[in-house]
C-alpha cells in the first residue's frame, strides 16, 4: 500500500523538473515551415512563355531581326525564363533557411531595472528603541543590470534533416525546370518567328494576287471601252479585285499580329519597328554546291553573263552570298554546252 504514495510522489517530481527547467532557460524557437508553404517548386504555365519584359529604348530606325536574334532576346527577356530563374532563387533561399535549423541557436537577453524596496513589507520597519530604528523603511532607488546568453543545439533532429533534404531536392528540381524553360523558350521563339515568316509569305502572295486581279480588271475595262467584252465581264473582274483586296488586307493584318506576338515574346521595346531577316545572320558566306557549279561551268567553257541583266543565273559575274538558289545551270548554259560538245 505504500507503493502508491511513492509512485505519486515520483510522478509529481518528474512533472516539476521540466517546468523548472523551462523557467530557467529561454523558450526554444519553433522551426519555420519550408519556404513558399509547399515542398514542390511552382510549374510555370505555357502561356507565360508568350510574354516578355520589354527592354531597351524604342528608336525610329527599323531593325532587322534574325531567328538567332529572336532566340537570344527570348532567352534574356522572356517572362517564362525569368520566372523560372526566380524560382531557382526562391529554392536556394529555402534551402539555406532549412540548413540554418541544423546550426546551434544562440539567444541573448540584456535588461536593466531601477528599483526601490520597502523594508516594512519584509518586517523591518522602524520602531523606537528597535534595532532598525535608524534605518529608513525605503531603500533605493538602485539599478539592477542582468545580461544572459543561452546556447542550444539539437543533438539529432530528424525533422530538420528531412526538411533540409527536401529543400535540396526542390532546388535541384527548380534548376532542371529553369533549364527546361530555356529549352522550351527556344522552341517558342523559333516557332513564332517561322509563323511570322509564313504570315509574311501569305501577305506577299495575297498582294501578288491583288495586283493580278487589278491588272485583269483594268484589261476588262479597256476591252469593254473598245466594245470587245460585255459589261458583265468588267463586273466579274471588279468583284474578283475587291475579293483579293480584302484578302490582302486580312493577310497583312495577320502578319502584323504575328510580328506583335513575336515582339512581345522576345521583349522588344513597345512600338519598335522591325523587319524579319530569314538569312539567319548569314554574312559573307557562299553556297559550296553553287560555287562548284559555277566554277565547273568555266571548266567546260562557259563564260560570265552580266549580273545586272542576268543576276538570277548561276554563271553571272556576281553570285550573291547566303543563297542556295544557284546550284543548276540555266537553259542558255545547256544550249551553249550542247553546241560545243553536241547532244548527248
Amino acid at each position: 500500500m505504500r507503493a502508491v504514495p511513492l509512485l505519486l510522489m515520483l510522478t509529481a517530481a518528474a512533472a516539476a523538473v521540466p517546468a523548472g527547467a523551462a523557467a530557467q532557460g529561454p523558450p526554444m524557437p519553433a522551426r519555420p515551415a519550408p519556404a513558399g508553404g509547399s515542398s514542390a517548386p511552382m510549374t510555370p504555365s505555357t502561356s507565360i512563355f508568350l510574354g516578355g519584359v520589354p527592354s531597351g529604348t524604342r528608336t525610329s530606325d527599323t531593325i532587322q531581326i534574325t531567328v538567332v536574334d529572336a532566340i537570344e532576346r527570348a532567352l534574356d527577356h522572356n517572362l517564362g525564363v525569368l520566372t523560372a530563374e526566380q524560382e531557382v532563387g526562391r529554392a536556394q533561399g529555402g534551402r539555406w533557411r532549412m540548413l540554418s535549423e541544423l546550426l546551434p541557436n544562440v539567444n541573448g537577453r540584456v535588461s536593466e531595472t531601477r528599483e526601490k524596496i520597502n523594508l516594512a513589507a519584509f518586517g523591518f520597519g522602524p520602531s523606537s528603541g528597535g534595532p532598525f530604528a535608524n534605518i529608513p523603511s525605503i531603500v533605493g532607488p538602485f539599478n539592477v543590470f542582468d545580461a544572459r546568453i543561452y546556447l542550444s543545439q539539437s543533438v539529432l533532429d530528424f525533422g530538420a534533416i528531412n526538411d533540409a533534404r527536401s529543400q535540396a531536392h526542390d532546388l535541384s528540381a527548380a534548376r532542371f525546370m529553369y533549364q527546361g524553360a530555356r529549352d522550351f523558350v527556344i522552341h517558342v521563339a523559333a516557332t513564332l518567328y517561322i509563323q511570322a515568316l509564313a504570315a509574311s509569305a501569305r501577305a506577299d502572295a495575297a498582294r501578288a494576287q491583288e495586283d493580278t486581279a487589278r491588272a485583269l480588271f483594268n484589261q476588262a475595262t479597256d476591252l469593254k471601252q473598245g466594245g470587245i467584252v460585255a459589261g458583265i465581264d468588267v463586273l466579274r473582274a471588279e468583284v474578283e479585285l475587291n475579293s483579293e483586296t480584302q484578302r490582302a488586307t486580312s493577310t497583312a493584318n495577320d502578319f502584323e499580329k504575328s510580328k506583335l506576338q513575336l515582339a512581345r515574346a522576345i521583349g522588344l521595346p513597345v512600338g519598335q519597328p522591325f523587319t524579319l531577316d530569314p538569312t539567319v545572320g548569314c554574312t559573307g558566306s557562299w553556297d559550296l554546291e553553287g560555287t562548284l557549279t559555277h566554277e565547273f561551268g568555266h571548266v567546260f567553257g562557259l563564260g560570265h553573263v552580266s549580273y545586272a541583266e542576268h543576276g538570277d543565273l548561276t554563271m553571272s559575274d556576281g553570285l550573291p552570298a547566303c543563297s542556295a538558289g544557284f546550284r543548276s545551270l540555266g537553259l542558255g548554259d545547256y544550249q551553249t554546252l550542247r553546241d560545243q560538245y553536241g547532244p548527248g
